[in-house]
């Protein structure tokens, strides 16, 4: 197995220094992975060659994985990756590379290339990519009200903070998961007694989501007054008041000419 890597990498060596200068690409930029978590490379290639199908991608100039003809694809136990390959019509064939755990070595230049007589052919890489990786922040909430009376504008806003610049969607979600929000990561609402257990989501261009942020504020009804009775004798006079509903707590005063 080993012997063999280091055959195909030879191969790959010598090939690329017969690359004229015209035929060198340009490498693009992937959307960023997030660090533990998967990632897949996709590639989609018309193969019109009489020779077989063989592939290798490499992470800049290791290969990591190999395809051939009637073989199943070889990936290498120290990257943890799993390769396809999917033949559509019309000689059309999609190439797939997942890595199954992101770490900051996945951070190169990738790219798939032709193995055997089509590399002769074909010498440029068929994709290529630059990829950088990140780690997902945890979502943050930031100006949020824990108690409010029902009637109330309710606001709280969730934020990460990711300072790559990836950008982040999110959603805001009721206890029952109906949608709130989406795309937003301000939550506005007017606050009722029914209005909790709110959750906030994010999810990355690439489908990474971030872990599920719980928002439950307390949210009472106004205070009012019940029950308030005056009971008059010969001798003294007694009033009578009770509040009900009042967050934490209530007492009633009473003023007689202006003394409580």
């Amino acid at each position: 197995m080993k012997s063999y890597r280091h055959l195909v990498e030879k191969i790959i060596f010598f090939t690329q220094l017969l690359i004229p200068a015209f035929l060198i690409q340009i490498v693009y930029s992937c959307p960023p992975a997030v660090m533990g978590k998967e990632y897949t490379f996709q590639a989609t290639l018309m193969h019109e060659m009489e020779e077989p199908l063989e592939v290798v991608w490499l992470r800049s100039k290791t290969p990591i994985s190999m395809c051939k003809p009637n073989m199943a694809c070889l990936d290498y136990s120290e990257v943890k990756t799993y390769t396809s390959i999917v033949y559509l019509k019309d000689h059309l064939v999609q190439c797939s590379l997942t890595l199954r755990n992101v770490t900051r070595i996945e951070e190169s230049y990738w790219s798939l290339k032709y193995l055997g007589l089509a590399s002769l052919k074909r010498i440029q890489p068929l994709f290529t990519c630059s990829l950088k990786a990140f780690e997902l922040s945890a979502l943050t909430l930031v100006n949020c009200t824990d108690k409010l009376e029902e009637g109330d504008m309710l606001y709280c806003m969730c934020i990460s903070n990711n300072e790559t610049g990836v950008e982040v969607d999110y959603s805001w979600f009721d206890k029952n998961g109906l949608i709130l929000s989406n795309g937003s990561h301000l939550l506005s609402l007017v606050a009722t007694r029914n209005n909790t257990g709110f959750e906030c989501r994010g999810r990355t261009i690439t489908g990474a989501r971030t872990i599920p942020l719980k928002y439950d504020p307390l949210i009472f009804e106004k205070p009012h007054t019940i029950d308030c009775a005056l009971n008059q004798n010969k001798n003294n006079m007694t009033m009578s008041c009770n509040v009900e509903n009042v967050f934490p707590s209530a007492k009633c005063e009473f003023s007689v000419e202006g003394h409580v």
